[in-house]
């Protein structure tokens, strides 16, 4: 839908449709990658617990690894195309022209510069919820932070060790990261995922349907 929306643009600006579009396109290959890697743990869980030994240890954290990295990129994902959507209907509130003005594109910087655009826009309103606004004192949403925070300590920081209990009421748990390691481990965490990247398209998508109404 979106992208048919948007394919008279295409004609305007290439390079940066393109862009969107690559966006666009891994938003699906990252939720599938996270789903993969979820059912993947889960079976490894089940087959050799909490504490397994080291080649199904690896799995397991693999698996993590896998997961949280590519269930934020689902994240990022969406809001790189939108901001290439921004670029697209209007440019100059959203530069698009070279490397560096890519590369600093993030969440946080979608959602300013989409507030200062479009301050009452629906998405405007889902992107201050999900990743917070310092000046207006609204937070981000908690389970964004935590993804975020297990992201780049995996990616820039560490393999994190396991806490496993032996005795007492919690025996047999095995702590990663404060969560608890079982198979559900994952579960409440997708969920969340899916739900908030629906909610980032279906926005994206009326904002779009809004502006390519206008337009015409």
């Amino acid at each position: 839908m979106v992208h048919n929306l948007l394919i008279n643009y295409k004609d305007i600006d290439l390079e940066t449709w393109k862009e969107f579009a690559a966006g666009w396109n891994a938003i699906l290959y990252r939720l599938r990658a996270c789903k993969d890697y979820s059912e993947e743990f889960i079976r490894s869980i089940q087959n050799a617990s909490n504490a397994p030994p080291p080649d199904d240890r690896y799995v397991q954290e693999k698996s993590l690894f896998g997961f949280f990295m590519n269930g934020l990129s689902a994240i990022e994902s969406a809001c790189y195309a939108l901001y290439a959507i921004g670029a697209l209907i209007n440019l100059s509130a959203f530069p698009f022209s070279t490397e560096k003005e890519k590369k600093k594109i993030c969440p946080t910087i979608v959602y300013r510069l989409f507030k200062k655009a479009y301050p009452t826009a629906s998405i405007t309103v889902t992107l201050k919820n999900l990743f917070g606004d310092q000046k207006e004192s609204i937070n981000a949403d908690s389970r964004f932070i935590r993804w975020e925070s297990f992201r780049n300590k995996l990616a820039h920081r560490i393999s994190p060790p396991r806490h496993i209990f032996s005795g007492g009421e919690n025996d047999g748990k095995a702590l990663w990261l404060g969560i608890n390691l079982d198979e559900n481990t994952t579960h409440a965490y997708y969920d969340w995922l899916i739900l908030t990247v629906n909610r980032l398209i279906q926005n994206i998508r009326q904002f779009v349907e809004d502006k390519v109404r206008v337009s015409k």
